[in-house]
């Protein structure tokens, strides 16, 4: 049975400056976050895994990848655009062997004019799910231009995911899709820099990619040329992209997670932002038996609705790390 929506939900929902979007049918939330956003312009999808309505996992691989991207659609089409829209899309898999059934999958629900995609080997996700995709769509098609090196969304591009055996050589690929798009690195708003192994606060350590590749970077970058920031904040067209953060790894988890938002916060601020406009977040933990601690701090920097959220364990725990690493879209 479909579920239906409770008009009062509904009526609240109007009332928020980012609505939550509520799937008809949708597996149990399993933390502070929202399935949806709706901004202006974007609509914001958190991560989603494997499991259908019911809490059932199919067996396949194939079929897990269709539950998990069925599960990406719901979210869109109540959200009033479908995966037509999508522009950009992050895929974390705890077995990249089978990238290419996933593939085969994928291609099925984007026979054409594919999203900008990074591909990313995990250890663990929440609900023990071995599929987690993420997804940004734009409201207005006709602002979606699809080119070899990725996506426009209006005067945003969403470069394809780069990967190479070392960071200067993935650095090397995405300035060169830059020239090619006719920008530069002074257009760059935001970065995932994932790492096999170990890494800097701002990058994200990864159990692996594809290829055997052992550096990825997805980004996002403007038409125009933008105002760099120090605090791995960068402002342009009423959003607001922050980077990767982490806290100094000293303390609990709980102390780590509140330390990353009081960080976050001012940087926020600084910007003309407040914590009201998060839209979307990544959380990446050290060791994803903290999930629920986590969980328990995070909820309380938020009085509305929760923002999307993806969280991942992406690399065995290593002692002495940051417990959480933080990115963040803001939107005003």
């Amino acid at each position: 049975m479909k579920r239906v929506i409770p008009v009062v939900f509904v009526v609240a929902s109007l009332l928020l400056a980012h609505p939550p979007i509520l799937p008809r049918e949708h597996a149990k939330l399993v933390g502070p976050y929202s399935f949806g956003i709706d901004t202006a312009d974007f609509v914001y999808v958190s991560g989603q895994g494997v499991l259908d309505s019911q809490g059932k996992l199919s067996a396949s691989p194939a079929d897990q990848a269709r539950r998990c991207l069925n599960n990406v659609k719901d979210i869109l089409e109540a959200g009033g655009v479908t995966l037509d829209h999508v522009v950009a899309m992050q895929v974390y898999l705890a077995d990249l062997a089978v990238l290419p059934e996933v593939d085969k999958v994928y291609a099925e629900f984007f026979p054409a004019n594919a999203p900008a995609r990074v591909v990313v080997g995990t250890v663990r996700m929440p609900t023990a799910t071995p599929i987690e995709m993420t997804a940004v769509a734009i409201k207005d098609i006709s602002k979606k231009r699809v080119t070899p090196q990725g996506v426009w969304a209006g005067d945003r591009l969403y470069l394809h995911g780069v990967a190479a055996a070392t960071e200067p050589e993935a650095r090397h690929l995405l300035n060169a899709a830059l020239r090619k798009a006719g920008l530069s690195s002074k257009n760059l708003l935001f970065t995932h820099s994932y790492r096999v192994g170990g890494a800097a606060a701002s990058d994200v350590p990864v159990l692996a990619l594809p290829g055997g590749a052992s550096a990825a970077i997805f980004a996002i970058a403007s038409k125009q040329a933008v105002k760099q920031s120090r605090d791995g904040c960068i402002a342009a067209g009423g959003t607001l992209y922050c980077e990767a953060r982490a806290a100094a790894p000293t303390g609990s988890i709980a102390d780590q997670t509140r330390a990353v938002f009081d960080a976050l916060k001012s940087s926020l601020e600084a910007h003309g932002f407040h914590l009201g406009d998060i839209a979307a977040t990544n959380v990446w933990l050290n060791n994803l038996d903290e999930f629920q601690a986590m969980n328990a701090v995070y909820a309380t920097f938020f009085t509305g609705a929760f923002p999307t959220r993806t969280t991942i364990q992406p690399a065995p725990t290593q002692a002495g790390a940051p417990a959480i690493r933080l990115s963040l879209v803001a939107v005003r």
